[in-house]
Order: C-alpha cells, then structure tokens, then sequence
C-alpha cells in the first residue's frame, strides 16, 4: 500500500524538463533553432523566456462579474436562511399561543362563573351575560391566533 502512494506521488511531481533551445547557423548562412544541435555545427543555447501574460479585461470584467454573482448568491442565501428561522420562530410562538389560547377555551367551558378579586381581596363575580362576553371573547381570540 505504501508502495502504491509513493507511485501515485511520483506520477503527480511535474517532471522537470530537461530539454533546452539551441541556436546555430548553417553552411547557406541561415539561423536555426531546435531542441536538439546537429553534431557538425557549433549552437549556442538560447533562454526563452515566456512571453508576458495579456492582462485581457473581459477575462478580468468575466472573472469580478462571476465573484459578484457569488458574493450575492451567499448573501441572498443567507437572508432565506435568515427569514426562514424567524418564521419557523414566528410559526413556533403562535403555535404555542394556540395552545396556550385552546387550554383556556376549554377551561372556560368547564366553569360556571367568572369573578375577578377586588382591593379588599373579596371576589366579585360577573353576570352570566358578562360570563358569555368573556367566552366569546377569547374564542374570537384563538380562532384568530389558531387560523380557525
């Protein structure tokens, strides 16, 4: 296994190369280049440099267009994610208020009378009409919040 990473190494290193570019005048007086000089003429190696990289401006206006796109992709992305956790927020604190508005309904239902407690701490209770009043209200109230 070990044999194969250091193959699977190797055939991925650039291979150096070793080959250059010569230059040499022949018998008729005309110049030459090659990789390889014939052996009966004396060559002179030549440097060849790469010639400098264009700085072509559609290819750069292409490239900042592209990181344009992306950085609003993200962005935008970001502001989905964003609203859709404050709606599932928003959906999870109504559902518990439905509940919540539910429990009370039923309780409400379940009662005969409703009083409140004055300053004195004495209970004063409501009439039925103002008991109704009550029931109504806080069913209006969760078919609101429910959707009911």
């Amino acid at each position: 296994m070990k044999m194969v990473r250091v193959v699977l190494l190797l055939c991925l290193l650039p291979l150096p190369v070793f080959g250059g570019v010569y230059k040499w005048v022949d018998a008729d007086g005309r110049t030459h280049f090659g990789d390889r000089p014939p052996e009966q003429v004396s060559a002179q190696p030549v440097t060849v440099e790469p010639p400098p990289i264009s700085e072509d401006t559609a290819v750069k206006d292409r490239q900042q267009r592209m990181t344009n796109f992306v950085e609003q992709s993200q962005q935008e992305r970001v502001r989905r994610q964003a609203a859709a956790a404050k709606a599932a927020k928003h959906a999870k604190e109504r559902a518990r208020k439905c509940r919540r508005l539910q429990a009370r309904v039923k309780f409400n239902e379940s009662i005969s009378s409703f009083y409140r407690v004055n300053d004195q701490g004495e209970r004063e209770y409501y009439s039925d009409a103002e008991a109704q009043r009550i029931r109504e209200r806080y069913e209006s109230t969760a078919a609101q919040v429910c959707g009911d």
